[in-house]
């Protein structure tokens, strides 16, 4: 299930950082094996190591969803950021979404800082980057977030 998960985060991170998109193929897919799993689990079939509860998924869904929700109405984040926060709620839980949404921001702030030097400076420098994004890839960032809790989790 983790090496699904990571590949999954992988594409979507990938994808954000090549396109500015977050696919809705892969968080769909996503979204399903989570909830097979949750299925599993609750039958007693299926120990997961990484995931919580079907309830806590649905209220790390709930709380995230909400949450960027507001943050894309007032055009902080973008749509594919909302969609991919919430399917990291359900996958991780509520408790878990903290460190990786703290983590995220801070190394998108990181890359939008490296940016804006590289704007500001590069004529001072000599040298021109022929095209500097304008936005930052958040969604990007939280998908490698996401995936170095998990790999920290199950190495505890």
């Amino acid at each position: 299930m983790a090496i699904f998960l990571t590949l999954a985060l992988l594409f979507c991170a990938v994808s954000d950082f090549l396109q500015r998109k977050v696919r809705n193929v892969a968080l769909v897919l996503i979204m399903a094996v989570v909830g097979s799993a949750y299925l599993l689990q609750s039958l007693g079939w299926f120990t997961p190591e990484l995931y919580t509860s079907w309830s806590a998924g649905s209220l790390g869904f709930a709380v995230a969803f909400i949450a960027s929700y507001i943050a894309w109405r007032f055009k902080i984040i973008g749509g594919g950021d909302v969609k991919l926060l919430a399917v990291l709620g359900f996958c991780f839980g509520l408790f878990a979404l903290g460190p990786i949404v703290l983590i995220g921001t801070l190394l998108t702030g990181a890359h939008a800082l490296v940016l804006y030097v590289l704007r500001r400076y590069q004529a001072d420098f000599g040298f021109m980057i022929a095209r500097l994004p304008a936005s930052v890839p958040y969604g990007g960032w939280l998908a490698i977030s996401a995936i170095g809790w998990m790999q920290w989790t199950i190495s505890q």
